[in-house]
């Protein structure tokens, strides 16, 4: 499946080298290689005989939090479920998480570069007063917290349009990601 994977990255790669939307041959590396070592990291664990529990758990202490994927023994009823997955949406699913994940890091990008474009850091005239200062902390703030927004809701909104796409089901959810079952017959 991984091997399909990277096939199919790399001929979207081509593809639109060749056309002239990309100018990095491997545009998509840093999304696509979190999701893909995750995913390795999560096979090695059930091929060990676990499982990750749907939800992460919070793991907390004076300083701060954070969430990790709880695992517990594989049941008969789990594999049951397990094993009626289609790996085709599991893969087509993964791959287009890479491609918006990736489009979208790289607008992050472009609008924090715009802004630090038109207020930039270091002009000495701009950051004279306090208050200005405190007005472009507050601006990044603002981009960062609507881009975490976006972010989110273009996630729900992926994963509705691929289910209505596919016309697939949900089998069950592992670490906050959804297992899709074979193509529904209507």
């Amino acid at each position: 499946m991984l091997t399909f994977l990277f096939f199919l990255l790399a001929t979207a790669n081509i593809i639109l080298s060749a056309w002239g939307l990309v100018t990095r041959v491997y545009w998509f590396f840093p999304v696509a290689s979190y999701l893909i070592m995750r995913e390795l990291l999560y096979k090695l664990f059930h091929l060990a005989g676990y499982h990750a529990q749907p939800e992460l758990r919070e793991y907390s202490n004076h300083k701060g939090s954070v969430f990790l994927p709880a695992f517990e023994k594989h049941t008969k009823a789990y594999l049951e479920i397990y094993s009626r997955r289609n790996k085709i949406l599991q893969a087509l699913y993964l791959l287009g998480q890479i491609l918006w994940g990736s489009f979208f890091l790289w607008l992050m990008i472009i609008i924090v570069a715009i802004i630090v474009y038109i207020f930039p850091p270091f002009n000495i005239k701009i950051l004279e007063e306090t208050y200005h200062k405190f007005i472009i902390v507050a601006l990044f703030l603002l981009v960062f917290h609507l881009m975490l927004f976006c972010f989110f809701k273009l996630k729900k909104l992926y994963l509705g349009l691929f289910i209505k796409l596919f016309k697939a089901d949900i089998l069950l959810y592992e670490h906050g990601q959804p297992i899709f079952a074979k193509k529904r017959k209507k």
